[in-house]
């Protein structure tokens, strides 16, 4: 059951720009037959934020508009609940006077962090839709319990939410098959060697670089690329990785990044690998929700060599996984000194079917089917 001519908000604690993870991606899916409204997260606070609240408008695409709102106080998070509360409930009403929507179809939220009173935004139907872990996100029960529906992308996002709201279900990753079907390798990959292993992301902390310096030292046969922000970037403000391990791993003769690439040039990389990787730290006993990236590796149907994730203990056709990043050095040599099996074509078809079989328009569908929205 497909939305239509429905104006629907969407919350994001990213901002739009060259880098898409899911918020992006759900606005613009959303956006093919609505109109979608992606309010960005708030710019850092400036003193002329006391003397304006006009919204920034920028039109995206057909159906879909970027939004820019100030905050009228500084540090609005340090302030008591209530006090947020009555702040952010006053920009609501002024977002939504200053668009002309007396009344949204939908609000779609991605993060707690701020608006976490759903009830303030006068809407037919209010979604909290988590994909990320919000460690210092106390107001996390609040906007469960204020949404109509809440929806988390693996059991480990979903179960934790659902004392908040009886009406939580998990819904995965989605694959967003207009930049995939259309795609073709790209012939411009860097590095001299024939086999290529490829990962897509940010270059952020809790990567595992003893992981990848090790694998990298230990196979110069193979060319390393990295595609995606290792700055500051419209997914984050703080990104900038520092780390001595970072240079380390930017130093080495058969390693590559790319930086930046736009989402429609993204699976033009990835179909020109012959592994995917995943790698993030376990060594804080941290509890990850699968990447986003994931579901273009597996459309590309070659192999990934990936660290932990829950999600997939089940699902072993999917990944080459360790329980240990101990572990991942031995099993990423495997897969690389067999590659014909590790990447046979009844392989490449199985993990491609899984990703067309859970595309955005499908995730949309289900969405759409356990919030009742009409």
């Amino acid at each position: 059951m497909p939305l239509n001519n429905k104006k629907i908000i969407i919350i994001s604690p990213e901002a739009w720009g060259n880098n898409f993870v899911s918020k992006h991606y759900y606005a613009h899916y959303l956006s093919k037959e609505n109109e979608v409204y992606f309010l960005n997260p708030p710019k850092p606070w400036r003193l002329k934020n006391l003397f304006t609240r006009k919204i920034e408008k920028k039109k995206v695409q057909k159906g879909l508009w970027e939004i820019d709102f100030p905050f009228i106080v500084p540090r609005i998070n340090l302030l008591p609940k209530w006090a947020q509360a009555l702040f952010f409930g006053k920009q609501v009403r002024q977002i939504q006077e200053q668009l002309g929507i007396e009344k949204f179809d939908v609000v779609w939220s991605f993060t707690p962090l701020i608006y976490w009173n759903l009830g303030a935004w006068n809407t037919k139907k209010r979604l909290f839709h988590k994909v990320d872990f919000h460690p210092n996100a106390y107001c996390e029960k609040d906007i469960c319990e204020s949404a109509d529906v809440v929806i988390g992308v693996a059991d480990t996002v979903a179960d934790p939410l659902r004392p908040y709201n009886s009406n939580t279900h998990k819904v995965g990753h989605a694959a967003a098959l207009d930049d995939f079907e259309n795609a073709i390798p790209n012939s411009n990959i860097p590095g001299h060697n024939k086999i290529k292993v490829g990962y897509i992301g940010n270059m952020r902390k809790q990567m595992d670089y003893d992981v990848l310096l090790a694998i990298s030292n230990t196979h110069p046969e193979v060319d390393f690329i990295y595609i995606g922000p290792y700055g500051n970037s419209n997914l984050s403000d703080m990104n900038e990785e520092k780390s001595p391990e970072f240079y380390k791993l930017f130093e080495q003769q058969n390693t590559f990044f790319i930086g930046e690439v736009p989402p429609s040039a993204l699976m033009g990389y990835i179909l020109s690998f012959d592994v995917n990787l995943v790698a993030l730290t376990d060594k804080e006993n941290l509890v990850y929700s699968t990447p986003h990236k994931t579901m273009a590796y597996f459309y590309s149907g070659k192999a990934t060599v990936t660290s932990f994730f829950q999600e997939y203990v089940d699902k072993p056709f999917l990944v080459e996984m360790v329980e240990k990043n101990k572990d991942f050095p031995a099993l990423f040599s495997k897969v690389i000194s067999n590659l014909e099996h590790y990447n046979s074509s009844e392989k490449i078809k199985e993990r491609r079917q899984f990703a067309i079989d859970h595309s955005y328009d499908k995730r949309i569908d289900k969405i759409i089917q356990l919030a009742e929205l009409k």
